[in-house]
């Protein structure tokens, strides 16, 4: 995955995120915080079996290949910060 990432190839598409936050506040008024968070935590571990990350070497490449997965699906966009090991 040597693609160069850019804004410029990862267009915003409205509607998305609000789609998304419906649907996981109707799960948890429905089914309650933790069957939702068990639900999504086993929806990132398909993602994650069918759409794998490479070896990264650096954190640089780590972030690189995050943003080419979600660029698959026109999602966001990963900013790793390193105080508190997380993507924003």
């Amino acid at each position: 995955m040597n693609e160069p990432f850019g804004a410029a190839s990862h267009p915003y598409q409205p509607g998305w995120f609000d789609l998304v936050s419906v649907l996981i506040e109707g799960m948890v008024a429905n089914a309650g915080q933790q069957e939702a968070e068990a639900f999504l935590q086993n929806m990132g571990e398909s993602l994650a079996a069918r759409y794998p990350l490479p070896e990264a070497l650096t954190v640089q490449d780590l972030e690189r290949d995050i943003n080419l997965q979600l660029a698959r699906f026109n999602w966001g966009l990963c900013s790793y910060d390193r105080k508190v090991r997380r993507c924003y």
